[in-house]
């Protein structure tokens, strides 16, 4: 069975050719004009509201995409993402509509469903960052530490200059693989700050390195000043002042220990009572 669209489409091909067959045979040229004209006037019409129609269609859905994101209304937003996914002819922006989808349908669970909006961005778009940065997160959180560290790195290689990537990969280094890369995950922290300085997790990105240097170096210093570059971005940061406080006792200074971890119990860090009640007493 021949399509609908298909069908169309040959029947308009055919008329027109008919037609400029029957140019030399009509006789009365004002009305073979008129008829020949009105036939393609129509067509190009049809095509005009169309496009129109599309471009409304478009904005409406759009605004509608963020109204119910800014709601936390995923659901619906997924909704109008998949119209703005169909009326979009361009790739690229197409496939970054697929990675928001992707991401908040993560976000009501659908995990298979997510991995799935991310594939087809990438079939779209081989240069999709965010894209291998969404299946490496899967991956990950599902326990394939291998194949998550491939998705990070291709995530870099396709967008070298974007943050997700390599603080993605860091925090994996770190935090996920059996034997700790711990060389790697300060390397890949302190160029996600590098790539993209005021990107809104750098603070963590400061705190996360301050804990590593105190942690497994024993670099208190370095880790002070990681702490302070987190602080200094967010001043209501607990977790920086909790590092802060601790890596400023192991180098003498317990005012400054004891001042940091007081203020870092103050705003919600409850680990650092522990280190008060027997540091600063």
């Amino acid at each position: 069975m021949i399509p609908i669209k298909s069908f169309k489409k040959n029947i308009t091909s055919i008329i027109s050719i008919f037609l400029f067959t029957l140019i030399p045979f009509l006789k009365l040229f004002p009305i073979k004009t008129f008829f020949i004209s009105t036939f393609f006037l129509a067509q190009s019409n049809t095509k005009l509201f169309s496009e129109e129609f599309n471009k409304k269609n478009y904005e409406f859905h759009r605004k509608s995409y963020y109204e119910f994101l800014e709601k936390q209304n995923y659901s619906e937003a997924i909704k109008a993402l998949t119209k703005l996914i169909e009326i979009e002819p361009n790739h690229v922006y197409k496939s970054n509509f697929l990675n928001d989808r992707g991401l908040l349908k993560g976000k009501l669970g659908d995990i298979s469903g997510e991995e799935n909006d991310y594939l087809k961005a990438i079939s779209l778009n081989k240069n999709s960052s965010l894209s291998y940065n969404g299946i490496g997160r899967i991956k990950r959180n599902s326990g394939d530490i291998s194949a998550a560290l491939s998705f990070f790195e291709k995530a870099i290689e396709t967008g070298p200059n974007r943050f997700e990537g390599y603080y993605n990969l860091a925090q994996t280094k770190y935090a996920y693989l059996e034997e700790k890369d711990v060389s790697g995950a300060i390397f890949n922290y302190k160029k996600a700050i590098e790539v993209d300085p005021n990107h809104s997790r750098v603070s963590k990105t400061y705190k996360d390195l301050s804990n590593i240097l105190a942690v497994e170096k024993q670099n208190f210093q370095a880790s002070i000043y990681y702490a302070s570059k987190a602080i200094s971005i967010d001043p209501k940061y607990a977790g920086a002042y909790h590092n802060r406080g601790i890596s400023k006792r192991f180098i003498g200074d317990q005012k400054g220990a004891c001042s940091d971890l007081r203020m870092a119990l103050s705003l919600g860090n409850k680990d650092s009572l522990r280190w008060i009640k027997k540091f600063c007493n």
